[in-house]
Formats: structure tokens, C-alpha cells, sequence
């Protein structure tokens, strides 16, 4: 069994793509807060980028500043950009705008259920497309994009005219964590369920990822090593910047389900040993050395140590049992 670890440099690290040098916003959930231009961000499937079908979706939120005056119509204006972003791409496009949502209201199932859309149209050549609609102040809408793939560095300029945007506030938001440059060990540990780890035929989950981005190329950590008790370890040294932001991204394949614990970012160079505590009782329940293993510490009713276990690249060992017998004799 592994244990939630809360680091604050892994909680740090766990930051939106759509920061970042690449855009990654793919699904609604990750949708890019267009409180600025996006047009110096490119997106393509050389980075990551999911392509179904020869055709990328991208998603956008809007939110109108609080002194946005009613009454008035935005101007929302779309083209496509390849390589630089000076030359237009000819190419189709469609787009959906969604909306209006509370700010703190889940829009993604309504999204991807098509559901609270306000105002569709479709772009032949993507040249300048306008979607002229009005937006309340202080509701956030989300604009679905669908256009060709592309293998080259493409872009989807975005103009909102009319109206103020702002950024979303989030008081209770991640920082983000920027390391020093140089080189760092990430670890974590997966589960993917429904796999017979048994079979000779899986031996290895390949149905989880974990990437890391570090400066503006994703690098996924690989698994390696045995399954044990269901899980299986990720590692992978990789370098960092302090001029490029740093984000750590979760992926299961469609239709796997994929658990993620012990998520580490440690410089090469130095140690860490990590201790998980149980919340109501206070006591040391696990102890993660330095590669990331533990050592599992299991107490009896009366609170009393009975068992140490460590996991190893072999699996779960008892390396310390303690046990207590008591007798009593009657007065003869």
C-alpha cells in the first residue's frame, strides 16, 4: 500500500500547462485564461499536443473585468498562424462558446457534454473569423476551438475587442515553483487498475504517464523496475532552468484509470527522506528513503509497534516483528 506523501516542493510543481512556453490546452478543464494575447504560444503535436483524427482542439476562457459596461457586444476575433506567427495558415476551423458560468462553477462535464453553448460558427479558411456576442461581467465563458494539426509550431491568435478581461483570482492556488538550474531526480509511483500484473504479458504498466515540463520540451518519466503490491516506481534525471517554468502533468490513456503517490522532485545531487504521519493518531506510519522505497510501521489496537515492512525491488519484506505473550496462573 503506498502512502500519500504532501511535499511542498511536488504541490508547487503542479502547475498548468498553458503557463508554460507550449500551449497544452487540450481539454476543458485546462482551458488558457486569456487574461493576455496568447498568439506567442504556440501549440503542435511535435510537443504533445493530442491529434484525433487530423484535428486539434484548443480551449480559451474569457472573463470580462468587473467595470465591463453592459450592454455591449464583444468582438471575438480568431486566425491561425504557423511557425512564426506572422504568416496565416489556411485552414478550416469551427468554435463553440460556452457560457455563462459562476466563477467557481465546474464548467468542464458541461463542455464536454456540449451543454451552455451560447454561439457556434465555422471559419472555411480561418482568415479572420468574428464572433460578435454579449458577455456579463464577473462570468467566465470558455471558447472551443477546432482546427487542423500540425506538426510545425502553429498558433491561434485570439482578439477579444469591447470588452476588459481579467485573470481568474484564486487565493487558494499552487505557487509556482521554479527550481535553480541544473539537474533533478523526479520519482513517483503508479497504479494502473484492471491490469493483471501477474500475466508474463504485463510486466509493466504503459497505460499512465507522468510529464515534466522544463523550460518548453515535455519529457515523460518512464516506469521501471518490478510491480510491487500494484504499484511501480518512475524515475528519470532530468534538467532544469531557472529562465524556463517548471510543471508536472498526470495522464491516463482513454479509458484507463491511473492513481499517482510519492511524487518527488529532488536535486541529483542530494538526498531526501520523506515521513508520512496518520492524521488522528499522530504516529509514524511510513518512512521513504532516499530512492523513494518505504518502510511501513503497523501498530496494534493498544497503539503499540508490531511490524516493520520495507518495500524493495522484490517486493514487500517483514523486517521487524515484535510480539508480547502474557499468561497467569491461578493461587493453588
Amino acid at each position: 500500500m503506498k502512502y500519500l506523501v504532501l511535499l511542498l516542493t511536488v504541490l508547487n510543481s503542479l502547475s498548468t500547462f498553458s503557463q508554460t512556453q507550449t500551449l497544452q490546452n487540450y481539454s476543458p478543464d485546462r482551458a488558457f485564461d486569456m487574461c493576455s494575447n496568447p498568439n506567442n504560444i504556440p501549440y503542435s503535436t511535435s510537443t504533445g499536443f493530442p491529434c484525433e483524427n487530423n484535428v486539434a482542439t484548443l480551449y480559451y476562457l474569457f472573463k470580462p473585468a468587473e467595470d465591463v459596461q453592459l450592454g455591449i457586444n464583444a468582438s471575438i476575433s480568431l486566425q491561425r498562424y504557423i511557425q512564426s506567427g506572422v504568416v496565416p495558415a489556411p485552414t478550416s476551423a469551427t468554435f463553440v462558446l460556452f457560457g455563462p458560468f459562476d466563477p467557481n462553477e465546474d464548467y468542464t462535464s458541461q463542455v464536454e457534454n456540449n451543454q451552455s453553448n451560447i454561439d457556434f460558427g465555422f471559419c472555411s479558411n480561418l482568415d479572420v473569423c468574428t464572433l460578435s456576442v454579449f458577455l456579463e461581467k464577473d462570468k467566465h465563458y470558455v471558447l472551443k476551438v477546432l482546427t487542423a494539426c500540425s506538426d510545425q509550431p502553429a498558433r491561434i491568435g485570439i482578439t477579444v475587442n469591447n470588452v476588459k478581461l481579467k485573470c481568474k483570482d484564486c487565493e487558494s492556488c499552487i505557487p509556482k515553483f521554479q527550481p535553480n538550474s541544473g539537474q533533478y531526480i523526479v520519482t513517483g509511483w503508479v497504479k494502473e487498475t484492471g491490469t493483471n500484473t501477474n500475466s508474463t504479458a504485463k510486466r509493466s504498466y504503459d497505460k499512465c504517464h507522468m510529464w515534466v515540463i522544463a523550460g518548453s520540451t515535455p519529457t515523460e518519466i518512464p516506469v521501471s523496475g518490478q510491480i510491487v503490491d500494484g504499484w511501480q516506481r518512475m524515475e528519470k534525471e532530468i534538467p532544469a532552468s531557472s529562465n524556463g517554468n517548471f510543471a508536472i502533468e498526470l495522464k491516463a490513456d482513454p479509458g484507463a484509470e491511473c492513481y499517482f503517490d510519492d511524487i518527488r522532485v529532488i536535486p541529483f545531487d542530494a538526498s531526501m527522506v520523506s515521513y508520512v504521519y496518520d492524521p488522528t493518531t499522530m504516529r509514524l506510519v511510513a518512512e521513504l528513503d532516499e530512492r523513494n522505497y518505504a518502510k511501513i510501521y503497523e501498530y496494534d489496537e493498544e497503539g503499540k509497534l508490531i511490524r516493520v515492512k520495507k518495500e524493495t525491488e522484490k517486493g514487500i519484506m517483514t523486517i521487524q516483528e515484535n510480539r508480547e505473550n502474557s499468561s497467569s496462573k491461578e493461587n493453588e
